[in-house]
């Protein structure tokens, strides 16, 4: 068997895999570049929402407004802000959901965190000690800020 059976013997293809073309070298170099300066901008225009999930008891409220005070049973984001879209889940037999938006954030004396959730709709019966989740949608964050802070945050 030959040892250097694959050998390019031509003058010619010696020539061009030791002095490549320029055009190929240019043309070639600005693809790779305008593919990676693409994904840079698509990634960037992707947003994700970051939600938050937060087990609730609802507390006595006034039934004729559109308004619920929720009490958590856990330290609140300070990333909540009044105006922000939640999702209200009550842990019954079938699973109703309301939709609905953070209509302000205040503390007990014992600071105790108290969510004021505005409904969009009555259609569900809720009555006072039900439990249940409030999931929040706190911020969008692009797809490249999420993948630079992973990579270049120390933990």
């Amino acid at each position: 068997m030959e040892p250097n059976k694959y050998k390019v013997r031509s003058e010619e293809a010696q020539e061009i895999i030791h002095n490549p073309p320029k055009g190929l070298l240019v043309w070639g170099g600005l693809g790779i570049g305008g593919l990676i300066f693409g994904l840079f901008i698509l990634l960037n225009t992707l947003k994700v929402h970051e939600t938050a999930n937060i087990p609730i008891t609802i507390l006595p409220f006034p039934s004729d407004t559109s308004f619920m005070i929720l009490s958590l049973n856990t330290a609140i984001s300070k990333n909540i802000k009044a105006g922000q879209p939640a999702r209200l889940s009550l842990n019954m037999e079938s699973k109703q959901t309301i939709n609905g938006d953070v209509a302000g954030v205040t503390f007990t004396e014992f600071n105790v965190p108290l969510i004021l959730f505005r409904k969009r709709h009555n259609l569900v019966d809720v009555k006072v000690g039900m439990i249940g989740t409030l999931e929040i949608a706190i911020q969008k964050q692009s797809l490249f800020d999420m993948l630079f802070k992973s990579i270049f945050t120390l933990s």
